[in-house]
């Protein structure tokens, strides 16, 4: 099971002790929301915290007062199942695959009109791959 924070306890009991029992789905769409708004925010930690106006009405719907469904501090994020890796690199040492070669991609304006030369200062503006021939 999913570790959930004190509100998020709060408000699943909050649903579970109303008479008739409420579901996630009903108090998403008394908060005007999407049907699964109220299961992103307990199980996936989406938003991580409650607006000002969601929880002063999801707490008009369950009954209880807005302060008791107020995060004490924001929740800390969850870790990356995966480091970062930048996206131009390939191997460990950032050498290409056998079979690639690296072609830049110029940024270029026309703008001095037909035959004119322009030696200034050229952008590289994207690196693309390509099969060496």
């Amino acid at each position: 099971m999913v570790d959930l924070d004190p509100v998020r306890v709060k408000v699943l009991t909050l649903l579970e002790s109303r008479d008739p029992p409420s579901d996630m789905k009903g108090a998403s769409l008394a908060l005007g929301r999407n049907a699964a708004y109220m299961h992103q925010f307990i199980y996936r930690g989406t938003p991580k915290v409650l607006s000002e106006d969601d929880r002063a009405a999801l707490a008009a719907f369950l009954g209880c007062d807005e302060e008791e469904l107020r995060h004490q501090r924001r929740p800390p994020r969850k870790p990356r199942s995966k480091p970062r890796r930048p996206a131009s690199t390939f191997g460990p040492d950032g050498s290409l695959p056998e079979g690639l070669v690296a072609i830049p991609e110029i940024d270029v304006r026309a703008s001095a009109g037909a035959g004119a030369i322009h030696e200034g200062l050229e952008e590289t503006k994207e690196v693309w791959y390509f099969p060496d021939p």
